[in-house]
C-alpha cells in the first residue's frame, strides 16, 4: 500500500505542477494574444486615421471648389445689382427732370397770368 499511496501522491504532485505549467502557458499565451490584440488594434488605428485624414484633404478641396464658384456667383450678382441700381437712378434723375421742368413751366405760367 505505501507504493499505492507514493503513487498517488507523485501523480497528485504531477498533475499540480501540469496545473500550474498549464496555467503559466495560459498567461503566456494571453501576453502574445494581448500583444498581437494590440498591434492590430493599433494597425487598424492607424488605417482609419489615414482615412479620415484623406476624407478630410478630399471634403477640404470640395470645399475649397465650392467658395470660388459661390466668390464668382456672388461677383457676378453683385455687378447685376450695381448695374440695375444705376439704371435707377438715372430714371429718378430724368423724371425728376421732368418734373422740375414742368414746376418751373407752371410757375411761369401762374406768374404771367397774375401780372
Amino acid at each position: 500500500m505505501p507504493d499505492a499511496q507514493a503513487s498517488a501522491v507523485g501523480q497528485a504532485i504531477r498533475m499540480a505542477l501540469a496545473d500550474d505549467d498549464l496555467r503559466h502557458a495560459n498567461a503566456l499565451a494571453n501576453k502574445v494574444d494581448g500583444i498581437k490584440f494590440a498591434a492590430e488594434v493599433h494597425q487598424i488605428e492607424a488605417s482609419i486615421n489615414h482615412s479620415v485624414a484623406s476624407l478630410r484633404a478630399e471634403m477640404q478641396s470640395g470645399f475649397d471648389a465650392m467658395n470660388l464658384k459661390l466668390a464668382a456667383g456672388i461677383s457676378k450678382l453683385d455687378a447685376r445689382i450695381d448695374t440695375k441700381i444705376a439704371e435707377c437712378q438715372a430714371e429718378m434723375m430724368r423724371w425728376m427732370f421732368i418734373f422740375r421742368v414742368g414746376q418751373v413751366a407752371a410757375t411761369v405760367s401762374i406768374v404771367k397770368l397774375l401780372k
